[in-house]
């Protein structure tokens, strides 16, 4: 078989990389040339949704004793920072791995709402930038 993807001319294989969203044709061929044309839709999602908890418990029972994004797909925390309800920044961080555990220097926070500030780079190929804003509550 041989493929004409016709955004390419140059390009006679099955399988194509560094796809943005677009309609896509392409065109096969046969040993006995007999051909097939479709068009093929595609919508790049890539997955960029991450799971941002809206409460945590840091209570040393190993549930939910550390805040944390968490995500699937090609995504890279970029920023998140952690406010108290007088707009003191209490953690922050641009390191997937590294949590927070409810304090700030060394003392225990007091339960309630606290402020997200979360800033992921999206994607391998578009690097879209997203931004999440929100509240979560440290439950004590």
């Amino acid at each position: 078989y041989q493929y004409f993807w016709l955004h390419d001319a140059n390009l006679q294989t099955a399988r194509i990389t560094g796809l943005v969203n677009g309609r896509y044709y392409v065109k096969v061929v046969d040993a006995h040339s007999c051909t097939d044309s479709a068009a093929i839709d595609i919508l790049y999602n890539n997955c960029c949704t991450p799971f941002i908890p809206n409460a945590f418990t840091p209570n040393a029972d190993g549930r939910n004793d550390e805040y944390k994004v968490e995500y699937k797909g090609d995504m890279v925390l970029k920023e998140m920072h952690i406010y108290n309800r007088y707009g003191q920044r209490v953690f922050s961080s641009a390191n997937v791995n590294k949590t927070w555990d409810g304090t700030f220097n060394g003392h225990v926070l007091d339960g309630g709402t606290y402020f997200y500030y979360i800033r992921i780079l999206c994607g391998n190929i578009l690097k879209k930038e997203l931004i999440f804003k929100g509240d979560v509550t440290l439950l004590r």
